[in-house]
């Protein structure tokens, strides 16, 4: 049987290292193996309409919103650890698909996200300020500061004392 609509090459090879099922968390072994699920049907190859599943959990999938905005949570949080970077086609998907498939756990994991970002880059910030008062390579007390590019690196002093 050839599928309609099949996944993309690069797309597979995102996958190919996945050994959970998103549904039931199984690795597949003893039901058939793994298969990757167009959670939201056939039209679309993106990665974020893609759910790794055990070949039984793949068989019973009811396509319920609940069950899609569970795979697409999943998959999405997945994506962003994994350091996806989506293209057009991607964010086309998931915006024709907001209302869909965001739930208000995946609401609150992107704010605590963008939080969390937000204070990585005040701390850096608030260390590239205070490393202007500290010439490039200057100790302080244990750890000496040199600063590359954007970057602030803070090495330990590793002699003895």
């Amino acid at each position: 049987m050839k599928l309609e609509n099949p996944f993309s090459q690069d797309t597979r090879l995102l996958y190919l290292y996945r050994y959970d099922c998103d549904f039931c968390g199984g690795n597949g072994n003893g039901v058939g193996g793994l298969e990757l699920h167009h959670i939201t049907g056939r039209y679309s190859n993106s990665p974020f309409n893609a759910s790794v599943l055990c070949k039984e959990c793949h068989a019973h999938i009811g396509h319920s919103q609940s069950e899609e905005k569970q795979l697409f949570a999943k998959n999405f949080i997945w994506l962003y650890n994994s350091g996806y970077n989506p293209n057009e086609d991607d964010l086309l998907f998931v915006k024709s698909n907001y209302q869909r498939l965001f739930t208000r756990f995946l609401e609150k994991w992107l704010e605590n996200l963008h939080s969390k970002n937000q204070n990585q880059k005040n701390q850096i910030s608030k260390e590239q300020s205070a490393s202007i008062y500290l010439p490039k390579g200057t100790s302080s007390g244990e750890q000496t500061m040199h600063q590359s590019g954007n970057q602030l690196e803070v090495e330990e002093d590793s002699s003895e004392q």
